[in-house]
């Protein structure tokens, strides 16, 4: 191999870096330099700008690295033969970087176009019912980006590949899906760890925090301004800075106000299905009324998505989104430990992290268009709850 086309190598292992730690909002060509121990000259003689550097690395990386092939799912699992491989993560990660980049840059567009097209052709036919096959197809998939998008932040995930193949498997294989009966016929309650509220709760910080959630989704994390912010509710940038110091401080403040109600409502409302038996909606219907809720907001939607953006960024919001996300697998986990009793088959620390990960990576397929079946993926979060709830043999 020629020294020219080593350099591309090193270059083009840059770019995947740059995208996978700090995401396409903050990929320069200074950053690929830096990254790759080459000069700038070195980098604009192959990329004349940073979208031209990120369409090279998908067509001759990671399109190639993602395509099926002889290894890709040989051990059986669901999704065990992405989640064991480094180099297919890593390059998924990239992915949906580059594909969130196309909804500002429409010349990205194939990177949208192969995101979707390696969720629905990858994930392994699990259930007889077409219906339900569909849904759980969706879901896994969806837990697959969000074990992408979240661990790219930090988060500190189980091994899960085998487990959540039984998981999988166990809801394609439930019959009824419509009751799940718990162990417990009481009310189950998890254990509460300190809730945070948000830190400024005046009228105009309130108003600046919503203001800023808009200005996330329709700008982006590094399009975003504060005097757009400010204006957005008649406010001076003086009266955001004396409440907020910073666009991060602002971001971590809009973070801790969206995802909130998912460590503890939400957490109460599954308590409340369980206690209230064939009165009250199935865990599966409840789960599945929360992802929808959350999906069905653009706004929200894609504001969490730039926020998640940010998080890579600035360590002090990074630790924020970790630490309620971490909390809220938590705190699902826990209900899900007692209201199984004895030893469940599927670990509920597990399950914890399934709640979470879908909505992550729903979020990513729904900004990217890809609409799910609601019907579909309700009839497969009611198997997989009941699957959840099933003792071992």
């Amino acid at each position: 191999m020629s020294r020219h086309a080593h350099t591309t190598n090193f270059i083009r292992d840059a770019v995947i870096g740059e995208l996978v730690d700090h995401g396409h909002a903050a990929l320069t060509m200074e950053s690929i330099a830096r990254r790759s121990f080459s000069s700038i000259g070195s980098v604009y003689a192959r990329y004349p700008n940073r979208i031209c550097a990120m369409q090279d690395v998908l067509e001759h990386c990671i399109i190639p690295s993602l395509a099926p092939g002889d290894g890709h799912g040989a051990d059986g699992t669901v999704l065990g033969w992405a989640l064991c491989d480094d180099w297919v993560m890593t390059h998924l990660r990239a992915l949906v970087e580059i594909a969130l980049c196309s909804r500002h840059e429409p010349s990205l567009e194939p990177a949208a176009s192969t995101l979707l097209q390696f969720v629905r052709t990858r994930v392994p036919t699990v259930a007889s019912d077409p219906a339900v096959d569909a849904g759980l197809r969706w879901l896994t998939g969806s837990v697959l980006l969000g074990h992408a998008v979240l661990t790219g932040i930090g988060c500190r995930l189980p091994e899960m590949d085998e487990p959540l193949d039984r998981l999988v498997r166990g809801a394609a294989l439930t019959d009824d899906m419509r009751t799940v009966t718990a162990h417990h016929p009481a009310r189950v309650t998890a254990p509460r760890p300190p809730s945070p509220a948000p830190s400024r709760t005046d009228d105009i910080a309130t108003a600046l925090t919503i203001a800023a959630t808009a200005e996330l989704a329709e700008q982006g994390a590094s399009r975003a301004r504060l005097r757009s912010i400010a204006g957005r509710v008649g406010a001076t940038t003086g009266a955001l800075y004396r409440r907020f110091g910073s666009k991060n401080e602002l971001v971590k403040e809009a973070l801790v106000r969206e995802l909130g109600p998912d460590r503890y409502e939400w957490t109460e409302q599954l308590e409340e299905s369980v206690a209230g038996g064939s009165r009250s909606p199935s865990p599966g219907d409840v789960l599945a009324d929360q992802m929808f809720l959350l999906l069905g907001d653009r706004t929200k939607l894609l504001a969490t998505l730039e926020m998640i953006h940010a998080a890579r960024n600035d360590a002090d919001v990074r630790r924020t989104l970790v630490t309620q996300v971490e909390s809220a697998a938590g705190l699902r986990a826990e209900f899900f430990r007692t209201a199984a009793g004895g030893t469940p088959d599927i670990p509920a620390e597990l399950m914890g992290w399934v709640i979470q990960l879908a909505p992550a990576g729903a979020r990513v397929l729904v900004a990217l268009g890809d609409t799910p079946d609601e019907s579909a993926v309700r009839s497969a979060l009611r198997g997989v709850v009941r699957a959840a709830l099933m003792p071992s043999r």
